[in-house]
């Protein structure tokens, strides 16, 4: 039997919304947010430095993990930037034209709801506002956002696209790119964690852009996964 697929899950580059906005929020500045006020999040764009990140990516990936056979981002512009900038610079033509590229919206980022595009001070001024935040210090992966997603609500999508990977693409490598709660995501199953272990992982800090998260296939699951922070690399 074919080992599981290699899997080489990479969070995106900067994107306006890490620049601009306050976490996946809108700040109180209406010029200065009216990009982000005028688009949802899946429209959201790299920067000029998310670019050169990507592309700081990609030669990373290439001298790490070699050529990918299966390449999928999430859909969201961010991600699909990140996955274009990252091949071009890091791969050959030749390269691109022999692997499976396509999108899985399993993997999206986290549905952040309603209060997504209300202003802090707003936020600040519900009246739950106090204890969604103490919600979120106590139980960080339960704690699910007016009308939004957990982070515990995004395991059972992210989970089956992994199960689908496993049934598809035996014994390839496959890049994912992604976002930093779907890695936070894919952690839980993979991993095995519990709810304690959950939210701890949680607590122990945001994912950095393009960071990656690598699980090498074995024949009955994946080692323990390795975390990598290309943007570190010296050079």
């Amino acid at each position: 039997m074919k080992k599981h697929p290699s899997l080489v899950a990479c969070r995106h580059g900067e994107s306006w919304a890490n620049k601009l906005g306050d976490g996946p929020w809108i700040g109180d500045d209406p010029i200065k947010h009216k990009m982000l006020m005028d688009l949802e999040d899946f429209e959201v764009p790299l920067t000029d430095l998310g670019i050169e990140q990507a592309e700081k990516l990609g030669k990373f990936l290439r001298k790490n993990f070699g050529t990918p056979d299966v390449v999928i981002d999430s859909g969201y512009k961010r991600a699909m930037q990140t996955r274009e900038f990252a091949l071009r610079s890091g791969y050959s033509q030749k390269d691109i034209g022999r692997m499976i590229i396509r999108t899985d919206d399993r993997f999206r980022e986290r549905e952040c709801g309603t209060l997504r595009k209300v202003g802090k001070s707003s936020r600040e001024a519900l009246p739950f506002y106090d204890q969604d935040q103490k919600d979120w210090g106590s139980n960080p992966y339960q704690n699910r956002p007016l009308n939004g997603e957990s982070i515990a609500d995004m395991v059972p999508r992210t989970r089956q696209g992994i199960l689908e990977l496993v049934e598809l693409y035996r014994g390839k490598v496959v890049f994912i790119f992604c976002h930093g709660h779907t890695l936070h995501s894919l952690q839980v199953p993979m991993e095995g964690l519990n709810l304690e272990q959950s939210n701890q992982m949680i607590r122990d800090g945001w994912v950095k852009n393009c960071t990656i998260h690598f699980y090498k296939g074995k024949k009955t699951g994946w080692k323990k996964m390795k975390q990598f922070d290309p943007l570190e690399e010296k050079k």
